[in-house]
């Protein structure tokens, strides 16, 4: 498939996101089991807010603590960059 034809349905921007979230996918292999709101922020390349949305959208879900500190499970954050548009499961974190 030549170029033209690629970009004009969109393969191309296709391509290089499947080549973002594999780049990302990657990286967290290499991180700890849960992470900051800051960490995933950074890991993402989004703000803080945006990852606090995604948490109230259910697109991401949160270990529960025990605290008001807000850990947010390795598990969680490849879901998201899997299946980007499918809600988080209902989990509760085990202590």
């Amino acid at each position: 498939m030549n170029s033209a034809l690629a970009d004009e349905f969109g393969i191309t921007d296709v391509l290089a996101r499947l080549d973002r979230m594999q780049s990302q996918l990657e990286q967290l292999t290499a991180r700890p089991e849960v992470f900051s709101v800051e960490e995933v922020a950074e890991l993402l390349q989004i703000g803080r807010d945006a990852v606090y949305r995604l948490l109230k959208d259910g697109l991401l879900w949160k270990a529960e603590t025990g605290t008001s500190t807000v850990r947010i499970p390795r598990a969680a954050v490849e879901n998201l960059l899997a299946r980007p548009d499918q809600r988080a499961p209902k989990l509760k974190a085990v202590s």
